[in-house]
């Protein structure tokens, strides 16, 4: 859908949202907002708009033009956005605000991210190392807010490729790659011992059909926390802790809190996480 498509109503209140990446069919952010919207009794839609990257810059153009009050932008739109938009502070872009002639960009992974391990694990600060399985764009923007909350303590990042990892350098010197194997999980799982590990897998490979299974025998031994940020289809890892006992998130909860992020950026109030949670158990996804 395109910016001429929006019900020309939704223009003229200039409340119009949306969330742009390369195959929005499947968010659940337009009902996140829009039922935000219609409990905090704002007149406000969101949209979801599938472009390619060609079609970002006019699109912003548009948008901006005939009255959109904000973006939420997901991959693989992040660092394009960041560019046309004028922002060279952060890694990746994932929320847009109208400002002026313009917008002013923020990221919000990092701090959804904290936000949600908080919530749901009070135990959060006891974790003597964390474990990134994945180097993408996200852990970047995640270890940028973490990096004065983990006082230096050990961050092992588990990946295929090094494409990332002089960006991840830069931000925390206690930093430690791996080849992505399970033989590599289970080093740092024996290292630790007894110490808690908090692991994240936070790669798309679960959407491609490879739950990662692979990596569930190195979990024998494993003491800690555990978040997927993949939801709706999480990996093998996010089941199998679970049901061992261990606090294990999948990828909902981070979405919540980033979208009350957003929301207040735009609003500046949101929805509470109940109100959204709940909007999404009655819809038959959480």
């Amino acid at each position: 859908m395109s910016p001429d498509e929006v019900n020309p109503n939704y223009l003229e209140q200039k409340g119009f949202l949306g969330l742009l990446g390369e195959n929005t069919t499947k968010s659940l952010s337009p009902l996140i907002h829009n039922s935000s919207a219609q409990w905090l009794g704002r007149s406000s839609h969101y949209e979801a708009y599938s472009l390619t990257s060609s079609q970002i810059k006019d699109f912003l153009e548009s948008f901006h033009k005939k009255g959109g009050l904000g973006l939420n932008i997901t991959n693989p739109h992040k660092h394009l956005v960041g560019k046309l938009v004028g922002e060279t502070k952060l890694f990746s872009v994932n929320t847009l605000k109208r400002i002026g002639t313009g917008w002013k960009a923020y990221s919000t992974d990092g701090e959804g991210f904290w936000n949600a391990l908080t919530r749901h694990d009070k135990k959060i600060e006891s974790y003597e190392a964390f474990c990134f399985i994945g180097s993408g764009d996200v852990f970047i923007s995640i270890l940028d807010f973490l990096k004065d909350k983990l006082s230096q303590k050990p961050v092992y990042i588990i990946r295929r490729g090094e494409k990332n990892d002089e960006n991840l350098k830069t931000l925390y010197k206690n930093l430690h790659f791996l080849p992505f194997e399970p033989s590599s999980l289970e080093k740092i799982i024996k290292k630790m011992g007894a110490h808690p590990l908090y692991l994240v897998q936070g790669t798309s490979a679960p959407l491609k059909g490879d739950d990662l299974s692979s990596f569930l025998e190195p979990l024998k031994n494993f003491n800690g926390g555990f978040c997927d940020l993949v939801y709706g289809k999480p990996s093998a890892l996010y089941s199998h802790l679970k049901q061992r006992g261990f606090i294990s998130l999948d990828g909902l909860p981070m979405l919540i809190e980033q979208a009350i992020l957003a929301q207040k950026i735009w609003w500046g109030e949101s929805a509470s996480y109940e109100i959204i949670h709940n909007k999404l158990i009655e819809n038959g996804f959480a």
